[in-house]
């Protein structure tokens, strides 16, 4: 299930849209959705649904800034919250066998945390620059912020009580998929480091691109990257698809689709692109 707010249409204009869907063995299901429009038109978006073994609604709720709001989303982050994608390993995060700490990076990944986990002020300004921000707006204006900031923080917390109750135990977990969709055209296209950042983070991604910017053989990158601790877990058929991915895919994809499913106990990783690439 993808929700899609609008379709870019201008020239420099790209899209990334995940969807990470899990399903217990409770027949319980969630599903987090959340878009990331850049440049001629700049948008973002977060939507949660969780449902019961009958399919009825637990937890139903969005959030979104887009150029058209009054207020700028990129003003007012640290006051809102994040409303974006980070980056999700799946096969490294099953492997984590504190289930707090896996819930904690599934949730880390779409940058929602809930208010237990909050950190306080430090000492450093931060909440005098918070009030600095908040009175340029009206009062209409202010109102629509905190709306929106209650909105991600409820989602947050809804989605956080949700997982905890189901995901006692990695065998709870009957069906997991992660979809990642770039898309778009224009110099705002996702790069090839870009991309694989998504799945690795800024950190281990760098690890990566070390190894296959080395341009060896296939083979030889294939066991250097077995190596890394975030390959560990990764099937050898996952990782050829990314030595591919880099190989035949010279800059930016107008388009690419990456899949991270659970198959057999084990996550299987898909990378289809737009053989035409930047």
């Amino acid at each position: 299930m993808k929700i899609r707010t609008d379709f870019v249409t201008n020239s420099s204009s790209s899209s990334f849209m995940v969807n990470l869907e899990m399903k217990f063995e409770n027949g319980e299901t969630i599903l987090l959705n959340c878009e990331d429009w850049t440049g001629d038109y700049e948008s973002k978006y977060l939507y949660v649904k969780a449902t019961d073994s009958d399919g009825n609604d637990i937890v139903r709720n969005s959030v979104g800034c887009s150029e058209d709001d009054d207020f700028s989303y990129y003003d007012v982050n640290h006051i809102i919250g994040d409303i974006e994608f980070g980056h999700l390993n799946l096969a490294e995060a099953l492997e984590e066998e504190n289930i707090s700490k896996l819930i904690k990076k599934l949730e880390n990944a779409f940058s929602i945390n809930p208010s237990s986990e909050h950190k306080e002020k430090d000492e450093d300004g931060e909440e005098d620059e918070e009030l600095e921000i908040l009175e340029d707006y009206d009062e209409e204006t202010l109102e629509r912020i905190l709306e929106t900031k209650d909105t991600l923080q409820k989602i947050a917390d809804d989605s956080h009580e949700f997982l905890i109750r189901n995901l006692t135990s990695k065998d709870d977990v009957k069906e997991l998929s992660l979809s990642m969709e770039f898309g778009g055209r224009g110099e705002f296209l996702a790069s090839r480091e870009n991309i694989l950042e998504k799945i690795f983070g800024w950190s281990d991604s760098s690890d990566v691109l070390d190894i296959l910017e080395e341009k060896s053989d296939q083979e030889t990158t294939l066991e250097a990257l077995k190596e890394l601790p975030c390959m560990k877990h990764m099937s050898e058929e996952s990782i050829l698809q990314i030595i591919r991915f880099w190989n035949e895919c010279d800059y930016a994809p107008g388009m690419c689709n990456i899949g991270q499913n659970l198959e057999d106990g084990k996550v299987r990783l898909s990378i289809e692109f737009d053989e035409d690439c930047w």
